[in-house]
């Protein structure tokens, strides 16, 4: 079972496991997890063992029952709660579409983890070669959502990080915005 710890208390060891990785939750550092430590208001890091780790490198995102010890603190949450997100990497790039406009590929996508959800951006291209922007978004489970896509600000800084990995999709949305 996991364990979440700020990492700034020295080594971090449970007492029958070892621990060799450390992920960050959904929302770090704002709206994370504390660390478990007493009297440390830090924001925790998700430790995982050797089998978890491995675990998290193929997709897994739920390790644990998942709410041992946890309680609300200023508006954090104390102990832990993965939220399944699915890494952007974990999906297949490029992702074929069928709309009713046509068919075509997802071929650069700019998505961020957000607190609630995963906000995305994607860059379109149909079969005919033209190109169409669509803002979505994907639920804690992973699962494409159609409801409108809403951003608050904090989600804002990582989105723009995001899009700095896809030249095309941002291209194409600074025409929009200039």
């Amino acid at each position: 079972m996991p364990i979440v710890d700020c990492g700034h208390h020295g080594s971090v060891q449970g007492k029958r496991r070892s621990y060799v990785q450390s992920v960050r939750p959904v929302g770090y550092p704002n709206h994370a997890v504390l660390c478990n430590k007493a009297n440390c208001e830090q924001p925790g890091l998700v430790w995982l063992d050797v089998e978890e780790s491995k675990d998290y490198q193929n997709g897994q995102r739920i390790f644990g029952p998942g709410t041992t010890g946890v309680y609300q603190n200023k508006g954090h949450i104390r102990g832990y709660k993965l939220r399944k997100m699915v890494k952007e990497s974990a999906r297949q790039w490029p992702r074929p579409f069928s709309l009713h406009r046509g068919d075509g590929s997802t071929v650069e996508d700019a998505t961020y983890a957000g607190e609630h959800h995963e906000p995305s951006f994607q860059l379109l291209e149909f079969d005919d070669g033209s190109l169409s922007v669509r803002f979505c978004y994907y639920d804690d489970a992973g699962r494409f959502q159609r409801s409108p896509l809403i951003v608050n600000k904090g989600e804002v800084a990582g989105l723009r990080e995001a899009l700095a990995g896809t030249p095309r999709l941002r291209a194409l949305l600074h025409e929009i915005v200039s």
